[in-house]
């Protein structure tokens, strides 16, 4: 089986330091493998997304000689999540809240001021009809969150080892924003459309919500292998790196 990578920028920002280790040690990976390099750009924030942020992710890449074997944009195959989303929605895992930035910010607020971790209450689910009826009504438009089940989730990181994480502790994550667009975590659901194998990740936290939702839709998840972080404290004042080739 070939071994297909990608490497998954979001152009909503000059390249830095952070993005570029991720995509040469994909790029060695997927190369020193023979296999697939995929460069999939993550333009689904559809406010911040620019096009001169995507010609500078590419100018990084080809001035430090790491070609590609794919593109892809992910506002080009949004129309391809809709059978995805529909089957969590018709499953009871993708429910509707109409909270606003404010609200939730003030719930964080509390929860953390008590000693808590900042996980979402779920008050969407216990809105009556007339309630939903009045924030529509006041032009509120609803963002979608996946409901986790709280059970322990479990898999073999192929640089860390077996990892389990309690999936009580973890919040609903949001899926869709209020525009419609996918968040990064429903990102995912192109990895299961263009059938990406191994999957590196320098972020553990994203990767139980993601095994959740392959399970949702009775996928099997790629292979994982977790980066370590790059502490800010570590990284180089010139961490921009349109700073750095440019001196």
């Amino acid at each position: 089986m070939t071994v297909k990578v990608r490497f998954a920028p979001s152009p909503t920002g000059m390249p830095h330091i952070g993005n570029i280790r991720t995509a040469l040690i994909t790029w060695l990976f997927a190369r020193s493998q023979g296999g697939h390099y995929l460069l999939r750009i993550d333009d689904t924030d559809l406010e911040r997304s620019k096009t001169e942020y995507e010609l500078a992710i590419e100018d990084a890449l080809v001035w430090l000689g790491m070609d590609w074997d794919e593109k892809a944009r992910q506002r080009d195959r949004l129309d391809r999540y809709d059978d995805c989303i529909a089957k969590m929605k018709a499953d009871g895992r993708l429910y509707a809240c109409y909270e606003t930035a404010d609200e939730l910010a003030l719930k964080r607020k509390s929860l953390l001021s008590r000693g808590k971790p900042p996980i979402y209450d779920r008050a969407a689910l216990n809105l009556t009809p007339e309630q939903i009826a009045a924030y529509e009504a006041d032009g509120r438009q609803p963002h979608w969150r996946f409901k986790m089940n709280g059970a322990p989730i479990e898999w073999n990181d192929h640089v860390r080892g077996p990892i389990k994480f309690e999936g009580s502790l973890l919040s609903d994550p949001v899926l869709i924003r209020e525009d419609g667009s996918p968040l990064i975590t429903s990102v995912l659901l192109s990895t299961i459309l263009i059938s990406v194998l191994p999957m590196w990740c320098a972020v553990k936290i994203m990767f139980p919500i993601q095994l959740c939702i392959f399970k949702c839709l009775r996928h099997s998840a790629p292979k994982l292998q977790t980066l370590p972080t790059c502490p800010l404290s570590q990284m180089p004042k010139a961490a921009n790196f349109r700073s750095v080739w440019d001196h």
